[in-house]
This record gives C-alpha cells, sequence and structure tokens, in this order.
C-alpha cells in the first residue's frame, strides 16, 4: 500500500473483534507517530496504550464517542506537553498532536488494522475523564486525543445498480485478518452512511 492508497482508503471504523495486536506492530505505530512533522523537532507529546480490557471499559464511559473501546484491541492516548514549548514564543503542540495522530492512523492501516480518532482536548469532562482513568496527576501532560485500534469487522457493499439508481445495498460482516484487508470493499460509496465506519 502506497501514501495515496493509504489516504483514500483510511476510514473511521467503530466495529472491531477483539483480537490482540502484537507487540512488535504497536511499537511500529508508535515509532511513525514519533516521525511525524514538529515545530522546532520539539516533540512535544507522550503516548500511552492501554489494552487492558477493563481499564477499556472505564475509559469508554467518559464519552458515548468512545463507547467502540470495548471491541477495540486498544486504546491509544496521544497526550500533549505544552510545557515543553515555553518560552519560545509560540504553541503548535496541537499541531505536533495532530501530525503524531495522523500518522498513528495511517500506519495501523498500513499494517492492517481499523482506527477510529476520538477528540479529547479541548473538552475539560473527557480531558479529566483520561486524567483520572490512567491516574495522570501531571498538568504538564494534555490528553489530546484517543485513538481506538484494532483488528476490523469489515462489511462488504453489494449492490446492483438500475436505470433509477441503486436497486440495493446488502452489507455482510466478516471478520478481517490483519494482514489480509479488502480495502476496496470502502470505497463502493466513500460516503455511505455505515455503523462500522464514518
Amino acid at each position: 500500500m502506497n501514501v495515496t492508497e493509504a489516504i483514500r482508503a483510511r476510514r473511521s471504523i467503530r466495529k472491531f473483534t477483539g483480537a490482540e495486536i502484537p507487540q512488535e506492530h504497536l511499537d511500529a505505530i508508535l515509532e511513525a507517530a514519533m516521525l511525524g512533522p514538529s515545530a522546532r523537532n520539539m516533540r512535544p507529546y507522550e503516548f500511552a496504550v492501554v489494552k487492558s480490557k477493563e481499564k477499556r471499559a472505564e475509559i469508554a464511559e467518559i464519552s458515548p464517542n468512545f463507547k467502540m473501546l470495548a471491541d477495540a484491541a486498544c486504546a491509544v492516548i496521544v497526550m500533549g506537553r505544552p510545557d515543553l514549548e515555553e518560552g519560545l514564543g509560540h504553541e503548535f503542540w496541537q499541531q505536533d498532536c495532530s501530525a503524531a495522530t495522523e500518522n498513528i492512523l495511517l500506519q495501523a492501516l498500513e499494517l492492517g488494522y481499523g482506527t477510529c480518532w476520538c477528540g479529547v482536548y479541548p473538552v475539560p469532562s473527557r480531558m479529566e475523564g483520561i486524567r483520572a482513568a490512567l491516574n495522570i496527576e501531571d498538568k504538564k501532560c494534555v490528553p489530546f486525543a484517543l485513538i481506538a485500534m484494532g483488528v476490523i469487522i469489515l462489511f462488504f457493499i453489494n449492490e446492483s445498480i438500475s436505470a433509477n439508481g441503486v436497486d440495493g445495498i446488502h452489507i455482510f460482516a466478516k471478520a478481517a485478518h490483519p494482514h489480509n484487508v479488502v480495502l476496496s470493499a470502502f470505497d463502493v460509496h466513500p460516503a455511505q452512511s455505515c455503523p462500522a465506519f464514518g
């Protein structure tokens, strides 16, 4: 998969099989995050990978938008460190964290995993909920984004076209092996609303 394909194939995935992600893949994904562009190369971020089912369930209760964590393999929490930019006359930690987050999404996709980027910053209830769930006492760490990640359940769209348009769309769920993801399944109708991706 090249970059052009990855950008066009990426979707926000909300249905996962629950299968685990090997540590070497998580390491590659976090390495990709840290290779993103960063103002003055300050890299003002930290990452937490939450694998525990119990802890994921606790985090899922923080916001209705986090519910997909129940079946994900893990949650990756991207945390900003604005304190690392103090005295530089600017604050670009949000942009740096965003670049790192996008790299996570694209590297995970290339390895065959689905992701869903959930906003945390600047919503106080979400930020404080993440702090409490992960016992983060250091106020210098700002929870910025939560990424649900796992082996996706693919939805294959089979459509028949008539002179009047689409006669019917049939969606079939199938668990996907992480190295055998059929990305073209998503390309039928990118704007099609489906519970598995957005």
